[in-house]
């Protein structure tokens, strides 16, 4: 936080930490000593993942159901020990603000897809593949990515989003041709989970 001194007006000052108290406000106190995000209990999270395998099993006929739960059970976990330990509370937007405004480090569109795409490239799957998703490439304010899990061989469009950005840590999962993103596979982007060195957890 700035403080008062040459060529900083009172007001001005008073405006930057009107800012930062609101953005604090409207983030459930991000970045102002944030109480740690609550865990969800265990019988929540089997169901969800229970209902997660079988929407990655309706992928097609090719998909293993074993390794439809493996995919499951590491997109489930993944999620949640990533919510707890970045402290996710509150929407996404909020998020967003305290990660720009340097209130937060993490919790960023990529930041959920990079995490994902690497976890689940670590399960070696045979009969899923998995893509990265970006919808409004190149806006500064809409752009969007996510992870996109087709059946092996398959086009993108047939594919499922997974996305934990959009709730703040609670995972959205929906068919490509059905969600109001206009997403579109970006290949390129995919490099990311294979490079060494970069931390990507929170």
């Amino acid at each position: 936080m700035d403080t008062a001194g040459p060529g900083l007006h009172p007001r001005r000052l008073a405006a930057r930490v009107s800012l930062a108290l609101l953005v604090c406000a409207a983030a459930g106190g991000l970045g102002c000593q944030a109480p740690c995000a609550v865990p969800r209990p265990a019988g929540q999270l089997a169901a969800e993942q229970a209902r997660l395998a079988r929407a990655l099993h309706g992928l097609g006929p090719p998909v293993s159901p074993t390794e439809a739960e493996r995919a499951a059970r590491s997109i489930v976990r993944t999620v949640e020990e990533a919510r707890m330990a970045s402290r996710l509370q509150g929407g996404a937007i909020p998020r967003n603000l305290a990660v720009n405004l340097g209130l937060r480090d993490w919790g960023l569109c990529w930041h959920w897809t990079e995490l994902l795409g690497r976890s689940l490239k670590s399960e070696n799957l045979r009969t899923l593949q998995v893509h990265w998703g970006c919808a409004h490439a190149g806006s500064t304010l809409r752009e969007h990515n996510a992870v996109v899990i087709t059946a092996r061989g398959q086009m993108f469009a047939t594919g499922l989003v997974v996305d934990p950005w959009r709730q703040g840590g609670l995972l959205t999962w929906i068919r490509v041709g059905d969600d109001r993103y206009p997403w579109r596979h970006e290949p390129w982007s995919e490099a990311r989970w294979q490079a060494a060195g970069s931390d990507v957890r929170p």
